[in-house]
């Protein structure tokens, strides 16, 4: 099914330069060829034989031609420039402002000569290459002038990496440094950075979960093993664990391997360590000049859009990006990042049947005030950011500054995020009434489709875009985490997501999540339909974060590595699940979640497993998942696909799903890219390997717990435990020898003023109880002001609190908020602590403490949630808002009696 038609006039238009092929001459108002000249008129298509007239030879001359021509007359009719086929070498952008624009029924086109295909290139070829040793070398005058610096070299038409370390994977963060300095240094393992003879040119890029950040290096201390930044990262390097990956490019002492490269900024000394089988006499090497090709500069504010310009079978490539000298980081998809075709307060404009290809940044960027563009079958591939973005990160100032009503149909994506990871195939923001159809987006390291902008209830202009029909997969290739085929973000009224086929998505180790729709941060309001996710690593679908008032219907869930589907959190407006089939070959159908979604309408879905293993829902039977009201039409049956070996999930037709549950088959052909044979077989050329599934990730087992603190290194946070020191000097988790229940060390945590989150500094440990009798013993000492925090929780979304103690301003002991007694500050406090868990549990516990100089107190049968079966986090918080601390020693866990 074709959601989006091309306009008859378009088709005038294309018709109408055709026709002249019959005169030999496609007719045209103007014409640019490359050895055309500007002080031409610009009407002849070639130089007539004189060499008195002919063709411009930059597009910029053919722009100017347009504009004084418009201006002389006012046009009734298409004005057309037609570029004759060779390439175009351009410094600067090419730039329309209002005064270029057309009009509705006398539109601007930038066309290539029917036959021909003009090349619009950004970039500089480099010759004079000599040999020395196993390099070549040659000195370029611009770069040592300080005229010229690129970050990018392509040989042979393939992006080459600058010189690095190491040469393949990564190094690890040794430890983060504390606040403030957390996001601007961090501390490696001894070898692993120098002090470089051009440390001001190298890049340090590190890998934060789900983006990553470019930074110039300030100092490297190989004493201490520190290294600092120029400028903060969004994230701290400790954020989804301590050890986060890193490495380090443009330094001419990691020049040493084949496809590397340097350019001495200084000396102007490019080196490049050719491939096996490069000829230095052959080699085709070139370096971008240009960041952008194309600008389209309208200003929304003054009311001065550029509008109805089309650019038509037209190749861009080569062009750069640059590191500011803070570095570059961004919360998510790098959402600052500009690219090599900008355009604001575009209207009516139209790219199509374009390649854009070897650039640094985005590809395409809609901003502020661009209004009913389209994008239409256009080749994007080798980018340094990703494909294309609609949009602001920010809600727009004014009626004028709204971005929307864009059409992104049948283009060929991939390759994307080869210098920003995070980079997006098609990423909207604050935009609305988009279609995204039709398109095939494969091999980025981040999500294939990112798909409004604002985490939470907060409002937004990420309303009514259609996202249908397009063939997404390969992306995140286990680079990155947290992301999806098709991400979403925030209040998106009126948003369907349809008809899509999503595959072959997996994820970094840390955190391990990756699925195909993944409906982020309470996004809301939307129609999840027809989908087709499979081989994903989380999987088929995530509803996260309180996502709610959203509709999943008649979707295929199948193949996925650990589960099937995470289902959201409940929130009191609910979702619809229904008619969707959960095909499950290992792993499990849901995440674990203690607190079913009974607010949602979960029904006539058909749920399967291959790998005989018990059928569970959130881990009881279905009988009890049913009692809850839940799936009372549901059924768990063979679901019958045709072939689901070779991923043929058609249904045959006497399939369950169709005959009792009303599933409507739908056609995944119709997926990806259409018109004519080469076009469609196009991404057909590449071949993957053939799927293999992670392996289900084993439960992590209980463990026991005695940490006394002896043997850890004071000033450094325990070891063992996940530590969130706060994110500005004073808050501190970390060993200290300033107090101890016993021997010399203890675990304090210092409040401070001013702290980001109320739970900042705190501390947890990850001990995976499910079954038994669970004691825990520990001593805590409160500084005066203290105001402590200790609670075990299991693994549900949200969680159940089981034993929670707290001590208020009044020193008064809480236990799930039953006041139990005073304690005193500045000694030693010992606590004990019993709970039963799984089939055991109460939903109750036991708990002991002793003050010194006292007889312990005893409580029995203290409430804690009822749902409270398993351990999976056991914290210690500071919930003071002024400079207070308090230490904890000698934790002690395990069941009780032994088993």
């Amino acid at each position: 099914m074709r959601i989006f038609t091309r306009s008859g006039l378009l088709g005038f238009l294309l018709g109408a330069v055709v026709a002249g092929l019959a005169g030999c001459v496609p007719k045209a108002d103007f014409y640019v060829a490359p050895d055309g000249n500007d002080a031409w008129t610009g009407t002849l298509a070639a130089p007539n034989a004189a060499r008195t007239d002919g063709p411009f030879a930059t597009v910029d001359a053919a722009r100017q031609a347009v504009r004084a021509a418009r201006q002389r007359q006012a046009a009734t009719q298409p004005t057309i420039v037609l570029l004759r086929g060779g390439t175009y070498r351009i410094a600067k952008p090419l730039t329309f402002t209002s005064p270029d624009s057309g009009t509705e029924a006398a539109p601007v086109v930038y066309a290539a000569y029917p036959g021909e295909r003009p090349i619009i290139d950004g970039g500089r070829s480099i010759t004079g290459f000599r040999q020395e040793g196993q390099l070549w070398t040659v000195t370029l005058p611009d770069v040592a002038a300080g005229a010229w610096y690129f970050s990018e070299l392509f040989v042979d038409g393939k992006r080459m990496p600058r010189a690095r370390s190491p040469n393949e994977g990564f190094f690890r963060v040794a430890k983060y440094n504390k606040p403030p300095n957390d996001r601007t240094s961090f501390f490696f393992k001894p070898g692993e950075m120098q002090s470089w003879q051009r440390l001001e040119d190298a890049v340090a890029v590190v890998y934060h979960s789900w983006e990553t950040s470019l930074h110039h290096i300030k100092s490297v201390d190989v004493q201490q093993n520190l290294v600092e930044f120029t400028g903060p990262a969004a994230w701290h390097f400790g954020y989804w664990g301590p050890n986060q990956r890193y490495h380090v490019e443009n330094i001419s002492e990691a020049l040493d391997a084949p496809g590397e490269w340097y350019l001495n900024r200084q000396t102007g000394l490019l080196s490049y360590y050719p491939l096996s089988g490069q000829a230095l006499e052959t080699a085709d090497v070139v370096a971008p000049v240009v960041t952008e090709f194309v600008r389209f500069a309208g200003e929304p504010e003054l009311g001065l859009p550029v509008e109805h310009i089309t650019l038509k079978g037209l190749t861009f490539r080569h062009a750069d990006w640059a590191l500011e000298p803070q570095g570059h980081s961004d919360s998510q998809a790098v959402s600052t990042l500009p690219a090599a075709i900008m355009a604001s307060a575009a209207s009516s404009c139209t790219i199509e049947d374009c390649e854009i290809s070897h650039v640094g940044r985005y590809a395409v960027w809609l901003r502020a005030g661009c209004r009913n563009c389209r994008l239409l079958e256009n080749h994007i591939y080798d980018l340094g950011g990703g494909g294309i973005r609609i949009g602001e990160t920010v809600m727009p100032r004014s009626d004028a500054a709204a971005c929307g009503g864009h059409v992104v149909d049948n283009n060929y994506i991939h390759d994307y995020g080869e210098v920003y990871a995070a980079g997006v195939g098609v990423y909207i923001a604050q935009s609305s009434d988009n279609q995204v159809t039709h398109n095939e987006i494969h091999d980025g390291y981040y999500s294939g489709m990112s798909i409004g902008w604002n985490w939470g209830r907060t409002p937004t202009t990420a309303h009514r875009n259609l996202i249908a029909y397009n063939h997404i997969h390969h992306v995140m290739r286990r680079l990155l985490s947290d992301g999806g085929g098709i991400y979403t973000l925030g209040c998106s009224q009126g948003t369907v997501i349809r008809n899509n086929h999503i595959h072959d998505v997996f994820s970094y180790e840390q955190p391990e999540y990756v699925w195909g729709i993944y409906l982020d941060a309470e996004s809301n309001q939307m129609q999840v339909e027809n989908n087709l996710c499979h081989d994903i690593h989380s999987g088929g679908l995530m509803m996260h974060n309180g996502a709610h008032l959203n509709v999943v219907r008649n979707n295929i869930f199948a193949r996925c590595a650990q589960q099937t589907v995470w289902r959201s959190p409940p929130t009191p407006e609910g979702n619809v699940f229904e008619r969707n089939i959960c095909y499950a070959t290992q792993g499990d159908l849901f995440l674990y979640d203690a607190k079913p979604d009974v607010k949602s309408a979960w029904d006539r879905n058909l749920y399967w497993r291959t790998d005989a293993q018990e059928f569970l829902v959130n881990g009881d039977s279905l009988a009890a998942w049913q009692a809850l009201g839940l799936d009372r039409n549901s059924v768990v049956a063979d679901p019958q696909f045709v072939a689901p070996e070779t991923s043929d999930f058609r249904l045959k037709p006497g399939s369950p799903a169709i005959t009792q549950l009303g599933f409507k088959p739908f056609d995944i052909k119709e997926c990806g890219l259409y018109g004519d044979a080469a076009w469609v077989e196009l991404p057909r050329q590449r071949t993957f390997p053939p799927t293999v599934l992670p392996p289900v990730k084993a439960p992590p087992g209980p463990t026991p717990m005695a940490e006394d603190y002896e043997n850890e290194q004071a000033g450094e946070p325990p070891k063992a435990a996940r530590c969130f020191p706060g994110d500005i000097p004073g808050g501190t988790v970390e060993v200290t020898q300033a107090k101890a229940a016993s021997g010399k060390q203890s675990v304090m945590l210092g409040d401070a003023p001013g702290l980001k989150h109320a739970w900042d500094p705190h501390f947890y440990y990850e001990p995976h109880f499910r079954k038994g009798t669970l004691q825990a013993r520990f001593k805590v000492w409160l500084g005066p002001g203290a105001l402590p925090w200790i609670e075990w929780r299991d693994g549900a979304q949200p969680y159940n609190a089981g034993p929670s103690l707290k001590v208020n301003e009044k020193g008064e002991l809480l236990a799930n908020d039953k006041l139990l007694l005073t304690v005193p500050h500045e000694q030693w406090l010992e606590f004990e602590i019993t709970c039963a868990l799984g089939d055991k549990a109460t939903g109750t516990y036991d708990l002991r403490v002793t003050v010194p100089g006292q007889a312990p107190a005893t409580f029995a049968a203290l409430a804690c949630a009822p749902a409270f079966k398993r351990l999976e986090w056991f914290g210690f918080v500071s919930l003071a808002e002024t400079k207070t601390v308090f230490y904890v020693d000698d934790i002690w866990l395990d069941q009780v009696p032994k088993p």
